[in-house]
């Protein structure tokens, strides 16, 4: 071999040294949406029934300013009820697309829901029922409390709705009286996790490998890859939104009267009176879990799996021995260029002449 091809060849091996030992690979990202689905289902949960929702009861209250005394009863109850809901999100899955060695991958997965994502709805057929100044009111009615809110794991989000059943009042002229009847239905909704299928595949390998996961705020999921070769990575379709909801209802029990004189320090001003008679919690059920359904954006992606791996101090030596080769190869081109009788051609600071220094 020339002492050019040598020094090209060496060259080649510096640079591709010097490329091995800079190159470093780069996490990167892909998105992939989600969306869970709860179709309608039973408000009260398994192995309950509607007929738990029930309350009844009775109270009385004393008119101001003289006016007498009312007695009421009341009852309300609930026949069928039904909640649904939505979680729209997305999930980040970050990895290195390429590893200088068989190993271990470590896969990012974050899950982020979309601003307003998510939504309940329920609506629960309720009857109830009044008696108060010798008259009954007694409407049938449907509690519907519908929410909406940013879908993150552990987070509780919260509905509410208040509905007035009766507001039956009595007017003497001088003198009136009304009560307030209501209930308030609170639901709580809180997804805790989600749970999937990572499976992946080596490229020209009949195996198929899988790795399941549960997230919460963040994972980072080991992967073992332990040969080389280029690794083929999708999702399964057995997406999992783990969750708890429960939800109560009360009642109100409001009364009001007022006269049109009698307050003030002439008594010539109206007079008015408020009293909460009963605030009774009427139902409150156990947390259980919503039936949802997953659907995800179709999502792959790859890993290259390096066969020979260039360690940083092994790229290092490689450089360092690479300049100390040059080195030497120069020097033993320098050799190679002496005349034979030993003296050193060129037009250096010595010229030639019978073989004695001028």
């Amino acid at each position: 071999m020339s002492t050019l091809n040598v020094f090209k060849t060496v060259s080649m091996v510096l640079v591709a040294a010097v490329v091995c030992v800079s190159l470093r690979a780069h996490a990167t990202a892909v998105n992939s949406s989600l969306q869970f689905i709860a179709p309608g289902q039973s408000i009260w949960g398994p192995g309950s029934d509607p007929s738990q929702f029930s309350y009844s009861g009775s109270a009385g209250f004393d008119l101001p300013f003289g006016l007498g005394s009312e007695n009421f009863g009341y009852s309300i109850g609930a026949t069928t009820g039904i909640i649904m809901g939505n979680v729209n999100g997305s999930l980040t899955t970050s990895y290195t697309p390429v590893l200088s060695a068989p190993g271990t991958a470590n896969i990012g997965l974050q899950y982020v829901g979309d601003p307003n994502g998510g939504s309940l709805t329920s609506l629960i057929a309720t009857t109830a029922s009044l008696t108060v100044f010798n008259q009954t009111f007694g409407p049938s009615f449907g509690l519907n409390v519908a929410s909406g809110f940013t879908p993150w794991l552990g987070l509780v989000a919260q509905g509410i709705t208040a509905y007035d059943i009766a507001n039956p009042s009595i007017d003497v002229g001088v003198a009136s009286a009304d009560l307030d009847f209501g209930v308030v239905q609170t639901n709580f909704f809180t997804p805790t996790g989600i749970g999937g299928t990572l499976f992946y595949q080596r490229e020209g390998s009949s195996l198929v490998q899988s790795q399941p996961f549960n997230l919460a705020d963040g994972l980072s999921l080991p992967v073992n890859l332990s040969q080389s070769g280029t690794y083929d990575f999708w999702f399964g379709n057995d997406w999992n939104l783990a969750n708890q909801f429960n939800w109560s209802a009360s009642l109100g029990l409001v009364a009001n009267a007022s006269t049109i004189a009698g307050c003030g320090s002439d008594l010539l001003e109206s007079c008015h009176w408020s009293d909460t008679l009963a605030n009774p919690t009427i139902y409150a059920s156990d947390p259980f879990a919503l039936n949802f359904e997953g659907f995800a954006q179709p999502t792959s992606f790859q890993i290259e799996v390096q066969a020979v791996p260039v360690p940083d101090g092994l790229g290092l030596a490689t450089l360092g021995g690479g300049f100390l080769l040059l080195a030497v190869l120069d020097g033993w081109r320098r050799r190679r260029a002496r005349t034979p009788d030993g003296a050193v051609a060129g037009n250096g600071r010595f010229a030639i002449s019978g073989g004695v220094a001028q």
